[in-house]
């Protein structure tokens, strides 16, 4: 919604009841990158890998605050890292193929789509996944049509399309303001 003040708050009272969880460390994190506070985000996500340096999903927020914060570099290591750890996680690969595409690594991002359609014949794989890569590609016809793919499947990704970072490019868009209206986000 939005509302990242109260979110902040509302982590902060969550890292007050329990403090050595990586989890809470990492949501944390999350809501920071979410509000565009890069530098903060990425100082909790290495607090929560330090305590679980094994633990896949701080590494993938990470990735996203650091590409946020120009380190392109950093980010790609912190995806693969968590692909190391997490092997098939359509997350992940969304995240490695949107900031390969940023990256100016066109080729890689598309061999990421094609081994994210050979999981989707086995695993559920959310189009949203698929939308951000194309829409880092420039694809925006392709992007918006997994989009409309992920509104009709209900994907949950589509929770954070008011806020999230990577798809500020795309909010001048006259198709990602009638998606957010049609997701009933004010």
């Amino acid at each position: 919604m939005g509302r990242f003040e109260e979110a902040i708050g509302e982590e902060k009272l969550a890292l007050e009841l329990d403090p050595v969880s990586p989890r809470v460390n990492t949501l944390y994190g999350h809501v920071l990158y979410l509000g565009h506070r890069y530098d903060e985000a990425i100082e909790q996500l290495q607090k929560a890998l330090e305590l679980d340096p094994n633990y896949w999903f701080a590494h993938l927020i990470s990735g996203l605050a650091k590409q946020q914060n120009g380190k392109l570099g950093d980010a790609i290591e912190d995806f693969q890292r968590a692909r190391r750890i997490e092997p098939v996680s359509p997350e992940t690969m969304g995240a490695l193929g949107q900031a390969y595409a940023a990256f100016g690594q066109g080729d890689k991002a598309t061999k990421v789509l094609d081994q994210l359609e050979r999981w989707s014949k086995r695993y559920y794989v959310s189009p949203f996944h698929r939308a951000r890569i194309h829409a880092a590609l420039g694809q925006k016809d392709q992007a918006f049509a997994w989009f409309e793919t992920a509104y009709e499947e209900r994907s949950f990704y589509l929770s954070w399309f008011k806020v999230e970072p990577e798809l500020d490019p795309l909010r001048s868009e006259p198709r990602f303001k009638k998606l957010l209206q049609r997701l009933s986000f004010p």
